[in-house]
């Protein structure tokens, strides 16, 4: 992955504070943001709050900041904000990197294709939507693809079972349980009802069993 094409201008900002990060998204069109890292104190930044939505139509984490037309940043991005109403973005914090640095990011796992499970009445579930990686940021995924066509009922897809480039490292437990293929529900209900009516008729036989044998 190249950050050549995922350049995001932005401005300095000097005033800090709520007050001020409402009048940057309402009146000017900007997010507020912070960029960290590097061992250097940390910049405020506004960044256009148009250009930032086309970024998150995307699986993008490695953006080039170009911050007031002089200076250029490469930053991995951290954590965003996100009005829980609207889906607007509030805030966005960013971490300056070393291109020639590893780092750690956490990326995308998406499924593609129709898991033979689903035509036998299973429920497919995601219990992880991300997964944690280390490589040098050029070598950074933008998400990791999984094939579920062969997967049949109770099936499952651990970390272990992903297929990630070879200058990605995977740092998320290999156990991990990504996807799994479940038995309906109603299917679940019915197994536990009849294991729950055998326990029943065997104890009830070896109570007439008992009874029996106290009469003689």
């Amino acid at each position: 992955m190249t950050t050549s094409e995922n350049i995001v201008s932005a401005t300095s900002r000097a005033v800090v504070g709520s007050s001020v990060s409402r009048r940057l998204r309402k009146q000017d069109g900007k997010i507020p943001a912070v960029v960290y890292g590097l061992g250097k104190e940390s910049l405020k930044i506004a960044i256009d709050a148009k250009e930032w939505t086309e970024f998150t139509k995307k699986d993008i984490q490695i953006i080039k900041l170009q911050v007031d037309k002089k200076k250029s940043l490469d930053v991995l991005l951290k954590d965003v904000q996100f009005d829980v109403l609207s889906n607007k973005t509030l805030h966005v914090d960013l971490l300056e990197i070393d291109m020639k640095e590893e780092i750690v990011a956490a990326i995308p796992v998406h499924s593609h294709g129709t898991a033979v499970g689903l035509s036998q009445g299973g429920i497919l579930t995601q219990l992880e939507h991300e997964v944690e990686v280390s490589c040098l940021p050029d070598n950074l995924p933008e998400f990791v693809e999984v094939d579920i066509t062969e997967l049949e009922m109770d099936g499952a897809i651990f970390v272990k079972d992903l297929i990630l480039p070879k200058d990605v490292k995977v740092k998320s437990d290999a156990d991990m349980l990504i996807l799994h293929i479940a038995p309906p529900k109603v299917q679940e209900v019915k197994e536990e009802v009849e294991a729950a009516t055998e326990v029943e008729e065997g104890a009830e036989a070896v109570t007439e069993g008992g009874a029996e044998k106290s009469k003689e």
